[in-house]
């Protein structure tokens, strides 16, 4: 939902990851645990991560298909 309303759009490999992000999340959960709020975090960090991947390419690259897409390695450290 959050990427959509974003007008992002998740890399075929990149589906799997944020599933077992999810499930690890779930797994580890605590009483503490907002599903909203920490999916919420997850994706505003993943953002940050593409966004600072995309700025570092070559100004050529730096397509709209890159601008708009999350892929596996944005969620490098998160499992």
């Amino acid at each position: 939902m959050f990427i959509k309303n974003e007008n992002l759009k998740l890399a075929n490999d990149a589906t799997e990851t944020l599933k077992q992000v999810i499930n690890k999340i779930y797994d580890t959960r605590n009483s503490d645990f907002a599903n909203g709020r920490t999916i919420r975090k997850i994706f505003d960090e993943v953002v940050r991560r593409k966004n600072s991947r995309v700025i570092k390419l070559p100004e050529t690259e730096r397509t709209k298909e890159n601008l708009i897409t999350i892929i596996k390695e944005d969620f490098n450290g998160l499992l």
